[in-house]
């Protein structure tokens, strides 16, 4: 298990894989705000549903550092790209500025490259850790609020959860820029804690989506969302009168907004090239755009997809 004790600084080993699950999610738990669960709210990340992909650096039996890494199929209209999505970057406070995250992530970077892997991508803010790797920020992502109105219909508009992953997947995947998923890893993210889904229905069959709230992030924000245009619209008018408050909402720029209202553009995530010979550029801004930069190749990862 994860301990307390005072940690070496003898020579470090490679990092490795870790399947001692209970270690590394009470390693999580404490590293990162001390709340026990994190790992569940990235359960296509860690744990059986991705083995040998969390990787850890140890010292004396220890946990120490970690990152994990999961393979991700982009769709971007007729095109696949292969990313490997990389997340729970966390060590431990009093390893901090030892390189250990730097050794854990490219570790990760290099059984991506192993794999095949086109690109990876990690969610978080810039910092020199991500710039020395060779990430960049880079997508184009697009925020819309939705008005709170008096009045707004609400009818036919039902609250949902896994057992509904299979019936709403095909909306998902009207998307010509999404993540391919299949009804068993989106019946598992919708059991993340704090996740609210809505339905649009007419005679029993969904018309639209939209997932509000995810864990510890994206809380009050509407991070997906499918179904024919007016559905969706009349779905987020609807779930911001049940919720009684303006609803943002978050989604690709490329795409034509769900409502009409201001809105603003910023970065998707961070990205590293890492086969520039299969997408034709070491640049991901060149690639993927920025808020300043039109994309060459639109891409989007939902948020209960992010890593």
């Amino acid at each position: 298990m994860w301990t307390d004790a005072p940690l070496t600084r003898e020579s470090l080993a490679l990092p490795e894989p870790c399947v001692d699950y209970p270690a590394l999610e009470s390693f999580l738990d404490h590293e990162f705000d001390g709340v026990p669960g994190i790992a569940r709210e990235f359960p296509l990340l860690v744990g059986v549903r991705n083995p040998g992909r969390s990787l850890v650096q140890r010292e004396r039996g220890a946990i120490v550092s970690h990152a994990a890494w999961k393979r991700v199929e982009l769709v971007a209209g007729q095109r696949r790209l292969s990313a490997a999505g990389i997340g729970l970057v966390t060590t431990a406070a009093g390893e901090r500025g030892r390189g250990l995250a730097t050794r854990v992530i490219s570790s990760c970077l290099e059984a991506a490259l192993r794999e095949g892997m086109d690109l990876a991508v990690l969610f978080g803010k810039p910092s020199a850790l991500y710039t020395r790797l060779g990430f960049v920020a880079a997508g184009r992502e697009r925020v819309v609020q939705v008005p709170l109105e008096s009045g707004t219909p609400t009818a036919g508009i039902r609250c949902g959860g896994p057992e509904d992953a299979a019936r709403l997947l095909p909306l998902l995947e009207s998307h010509l820029l999404r993540v391919s998923r299949s009804a068993e890893d989106f019946a598992a993210l919708l059991e993340i804690p704090e996740t609210r889904l809505y339905q649009l229905e007419c005679g029993g069959r969904p018309e639209a989506y939209c997932v509000v709230g995810k864990g510890r992030d994206l809380g009050g924000v509407v991070h997906e969302w499918a179904g024919a245009p007016a559905a969706v619209a009349a779905l987020l008018r609807g779930v911001a009168a049940l919720e009684a408050r303006p609803l943002p909402v978050i989604g690709p720029e490329a795409l034509a907004a769900p409502v009409a209202g201001e809105s603003r553009v910023g970065p998707l995530a961070m990205f590293r090239v890492l086969r520039p010979e299969s997408l034709g550029s070491d640049d991901p801004v060149e690639l993927f755009g920025d808020p300043e930069t039109p994309a060459r190749l639109p891409i989007y990862i939902w948020g209960l997809d992010s890593i």
